[in-house]
């Protein structure tokens, strides 16, 4: 006669089929979750298509359902790898809509998942910088440009940030830092940025480190248009030292 089996092989094997069903219902609410972020995703890369092609109505449709495909599907158990792309794509569905401080929130959670990620840090200083809170916006960006210390565009957003804050020095430096990456790049993005800089270098009264910008900005090959704004910036240094010299005992400082 067979020995009965003993209590601990069915303890085990109970133990067992547990672990089992609960592995299945998380791996198919971990399924649910990924296709329900990839759906907001694909709403936010077909919004922005839209937008370019100034349909910006049904841009923000879409952009408002992958909102409300996030608040149905975030509190809900699961787990992915790439689980972070979902938070980011969700917080860029808030951002675009103006729902800055709620993307802060969203991009925050999305690097309890993946801290060290540019897009997340990106989408979160962009929304803070939008919402004024600048100093939460310069430290996101700051990680940024450790990262990517060529791209113009987080040089750019720094100085605007620091700007904002009223530390002329700061943005002085992040606007140069934008208008070097660009060399030879992009002309129309460098002239956007050249009236920013003459005004912050005047406010310094540094004179002379603006003629030399300007002075480097004619050798580029200029369109109509910006040898028109160039003129306009020429005028404007003039006028400047014009009112330096009318005023007694001014001076051309340099900072």
């Amino acid at each position: 006669m067979k020995p009965l089996p003993r209590k601990s092989f069915f303890f085990s094997a109970f133990i067992y089929a547990i672990l089992f069903i609960f592995s299945m219902v998380f791996f198919t609410a971990s399924l649910k979750k990924e296709v329900a972020f990839e759906t907001i995703q694909a709403y936010h890369q077909t919004a922005l298509k839209l937008r370019k092609r100034k349909k910006y109505r049904a841009a923000l449709k879409l952009w408002h359902k992958g909102e409300m495909v996030f608040q149905q599907t975030n509190e809900k158990a699961g787990y992915y790898p790439s689980i972070w792309k979902g938070f980011s794509a969700a917080g860029n569905c808030l951002r675009q809509q103006g729902k800055n401080l709620a993307a802060i929130k969203i991009f925050n959670e999305g690097l309890r998942y993946h801290p060290l990620s540019p897009n997340l840090m990106m989408g979160k200083a962009s929304a803070a910088k939008k919402s004024a809170h600048y100093e939460e916006a310069i430290q996101s960006l700051l990680w940024c440009q450790k990262l990517f210390p060529q791209d113009p565009k987080i040089a750019f957003h720094l100085a605007e940030s620091y700007h904002k804050l009223k530390k002329p020095q700061q943005a002085l430096s992040q606007y140069l830092q934008a208008w070097n990456n660009l060399q030879g790049k992009n002309n129309i993005k460098i002239f956007s940025l050249l009236p920013k800089i003459i005004t912050l270098y005047l406010s310094l009264n540094n004179l002379e480190e603006a003629r030399k910008l300007v002075n480097q900005a004619s050798t580029l090959q200029l369109t109509a248009h910006e040898r028109e704004l160039l003129l306009r910036v020429e005028n404007q240094l003039r006028q400047h030292e014009k009112n330096m010299k009318d005023v007694p005992g001014g001076k051309k400082t340099k900072e």
